[in-house]
């Protein structure tokens, strides 16, 4: 499956708001679990870059209340309602932050090299990163394999999300483009994890 550009993806305040009837709990607390396997701990200051409705920094938030926590999105919709965090582009970030986490906005870069050149400028000798999203899978089948457990989920939001489901997963990068990614830099590590319901993840992070 040829992947698709980001560019075709808009996030506008409809698709703002269909996203927060959504709640990831689970999800997000998935992810912290994995922070801390692959990092043991996380304190002092963390970003979460394409925040998007920052519902990530809540749940980091609630882990650990000592934790500094700034998020960036270049969406103004997704935090119309988050004076708290950064409406922007993630290159125009400044600073050096503790801990660096991402999920599902690795995709948004047609030019991974610029995602992690800020990444690694945002860093100091002992950042900890974890970066999330999905896998492009290889054909079309899988895609409604997705599509038909969202719609098996008593959820209306999911449902009128679809034609945005699709366009993510076909905007996502497949397992052998992140292998060639990240071999430039010889501190990053990737782990891939099934969902069970069609398409994988992965999860890169530093050593």
């Amino acid at each position: 499956m040829i992947r698709i550009s980001t560019a075709e993806i808009t996030y506008n305040q409809q698709v703002a708001e269909l996203y927060n009837l959504i709640d990831p709990k689970d999800e997000n607390e998935h992810f912290i679990r994995l922070f801390l396997k692959y990092h043991k701990s996380v304190n002092g200051s963390l970003i979460d870059l394409c925040c998007g409705l920052g519902k990530l920094c809540d749940e980091f938030k609630k882990f650990n209340p000592n934790l500094s926590i700034t998020g960036c999105d270049k969406s103004p919709d997704m935090l119309k309602h988050r004076a708290d965090l950064i409406v922007g582009d993630i290159v125009n970030l400044t600073g050096q932050y503790d801990n660096i986490v991402s999920t599902y906005g690795y995709r948004h870069f047609d030019n991974v090299d610029q995602f992690w050149e800020t990444v690694f400028r945002l860093s100091h000798d002992n950042t900890k990163i974890l970066i999330c999203d999905w896998l492009r899978p290889d054909d079309a089948s899988s895609i409604r394999s997705v599509l038909s457990y969202f719609s098996s989920i008593d959820d209306p939001a999911l449902i009128k999300l679809h034609p945005m489901i699709e366009l993510c997963i076909q905007s996502a990068y497949s397992k052998s483009e992140i292998a060639i990614q990240i071999k430039k830099y010889p501190t990053l590590k990737v782990d891939y994890y099934d969902t069970g319901f069609g398409i994988e993840l992965f999860y890169i992070y530093n050593t």
